[in-house]
Order: structure tokens, then C-alpha cells, then sequence
């Protein structure tokens, strides 16, 4: 349920920052290390060469938007490497 969750959220918050993820749906996987967090997501590296921008840019416009979103069960959004997303 919260993973579900989590994935309308990320959708909602691409979405809003002007990133539409079309057939690119969104997928959580646990990271490999339990201290990046909870959740991962590299739906920032799918979006980024449509949208012709940097992945870590996509990143951080869809981490605003969860983060000013308010979303429960999310304690923090991290931004790894290129644009993975880490929550927690």
C-alpha cells in the first residue's frame, strides 16, 4: 500500500514539476545499502533525455515537489549519484 502510494506520489510530483513520465512508469527498488533509505528510484534518468535536461536536475525538481507535497510516511528525499531518488 505505501509503495503504491509512494509511486502516485512520484507521478504527482514529475508531473507538477513539468515532467510527464508517459510510459515510463514509475518503479521503487530497495537499495543496496539500507542506510541510502528505504525506497530508490532512477525515474529521473528516464525523464531527463526526453526532456532534454540533466538527469540530476529532473531529480531535484521532483524532490521539491515531494518534499513541498508533504507526503506521509516520507521522512526525506535524497538525491544520489546522476538522479537516483533515495526515500525514507
Amino acid at each position: 500500500m505505501i509503495r503504491a502510494q509512494l509511486v502516485d506520489a512520484i507521478e504527482a510530483a514529475a508531473a507538477a514539476a513539468g515532467f510527464s513520465p508517459g510510459a515510463n512508469r514509475v518503479v521503487l527498488d530497495f537499495p543496496k545499502s539500507r542506510e541510502h533509505g528505504d525506497f530508490a528510484t532512477n525515474i529521473a534518468l528516464q525523464l531527463a533525455k526526453p526532456a532534454g535536461k540533466k538527469p540530476r536536475v529532473v531529480a531535484e525538481s521532483i524532490r521539491a515537489e515531494l518534499l513541498a507535497a508533504n507526503i506521509a510516511h516520507v521522512s526525506s528525499v535524497d538525491i544520489a549519484g546522476p538522479g537516483f531518488l533515495n526515500l525514507k
